[in-house]
């Protein structure tokens, strides 16, 4: 709690936010130098990249040994438990107060 207050602290009260369309207002010359620009970029982290070659093998599924741990109920047994249940409690069913 004490870091949000420092943050709201530090944070000016107002702030103008305005929205430009930097883009638009640049001319035809200076959209081509950026397209450029960027096109030199890519070709440089293009020669930098490293290329892994290889092809894909398909191989049969690997069959896991059974776990230690019992295996979750399914819905439906889940739903017989609970049906089980209600009808073993009393009519009026359990009070807030009581426990299990």
């Amino acid at each position: 709690m004490l870091y949000c207050r420092l943050v709201a602290l530090l944070l000016p009260k107002e702030h103008k936010v305005e929205h430009t369309n930097a883009v638009g207002e640049l001319s035809d010359e200076q959209l081509e130098a950026m397209v450029e620009e960027l096109g030199a970029r890519i070709a440089a982290r293009a020669e930098n990249a490293k290329i892994i070659e290889g092809s894909a093998v398909y191989t049969t599924p690997v069959k896991t040994p059974p776990s230690d741990r019992p295996k979750a109920p399914s819905l439906a047994e889940l739903e017989e438990q609970l049906a089980a249940r209600t009808e073993s409690e009393p009519q009026g069913g359990r009070s807030r107060g009581q426990a299990r």
